[in-house]
């Protein structure tokens, strides 16, 4: 009731006087989708605890003094301590069930460390990262982009030229690859980006996948962006983050959950 309750604030707050009663998509109106969104999260929370049992976790020393402050913070925000159980009690938690939501954020970091850190105790070997980059289109790789928003077909060829002309110089080795992006005036993040190609666009999935540590890509196409990308190793660390996501993810879409009659019978309008 708590999630659901947070759930449909938020989506009231970016719908002012939705109507929770109409459709959402054909099958599922917006209370429906509140609904499961609010389950969603409470099977989230419900498997970091579980992990971290499972996993020897427990709260540091420095959690539970941030956990400490964080609770000053609220009790000063409200203006006293009795103002502070009033807000909670609006809220229709307990003060137990609300240090366990803010809990299980510091047990969430802590896991992450576990399963990505260098010496995380579960952390995957590199080849099980490599090969997890491979089968679902993760590269690493330094990026020379311009914008094109607002460009005109004339400063659009110009742009494009550029980035050709930038492109050809890093093929050959001519010049560094900021030094480059410097004297053309061309954007570039700086370091490498480890990134799924098919997020940037169909066709960056194409054209990055064949290509090896060390290559440059022809000019890839986004939205308002056109971007030629210098292949880098995969980054072991950020691979490990992004597999760490998918085994939670994974976890919630596998959970097997039990909900009882009084949640069916939640109708989520006349609850809120």
């Amino acid at each position: 009731l708590y999630w659901l309750s947070s759930q449909c604030d938020k989506l009231a707050a970016y719908y002012p006087g939705v109507d929770f009663n109409t459709q959402y998509t054909d099958s599922m109106t917006f209370g429906d989708f509140v609904k499961t969104d609010a389950q969603e999260m409470a099977k989230l929370y419900a498997i970091v605890r579980q992990w971290s049992e499972k996993y020897g976790v427990t709260l540091t020393d420095a959690d539970r003094e941030e956990i400490a402050q964080q609770r000053a913070q609220y009790v000063s925000y409200y203006g006293s301590e009795e103002a502070y159980q009033n807000q909670l009690r609006l809220l229709g938690i307990s003060e137990e069930s609300f240090n366990t939501i803010n809990e299980a954020a510091y047990y969430y970091a802590d896991l992450a460390k576990l399963f990505c850190n260098e010496d995380g105790a579960q952390r995957p070997s590199d080849e099980t990262l490599i090969a997890y980059a491979a089968d679902n289109g993760y590269c690493t790789a330094k990026t020379l982009y311009v914008r094109t928003s607002g460009l005109d077909e004339a400063a659009l060829a110009e742009k494009r030229s550029q980035l050709e002309a930038a492109a050809a110089q890093l093929r050959a080795a001519d010049a560094a690859y900021l030094e480059l992006a410097a004297s053309l005036g061309i954007e570039t993040n700086g370091s490498a980006l480890t990134f799924r190609a098919s997020d940037v666009s169909d066709a960056a999935a194409e054209i990055l996948s064949p290509l090896q540590s060390g290559e440059v890509s022809d000019i890839v196409e986004g939205s308002d962006v056109l971007y030629v990308f210098l292949m880098q190793e995969p980054d072991c660390t950020a691979l490990a983050q992004y597999y760490f996501k998918q085994l939670v993810s994974d976890a919630q879409t596998n959970a097997k959950v039990k909900t009882s009659r009084a949640f069916d019978r939640i109708d989520t309008a006349s609850f809120y």
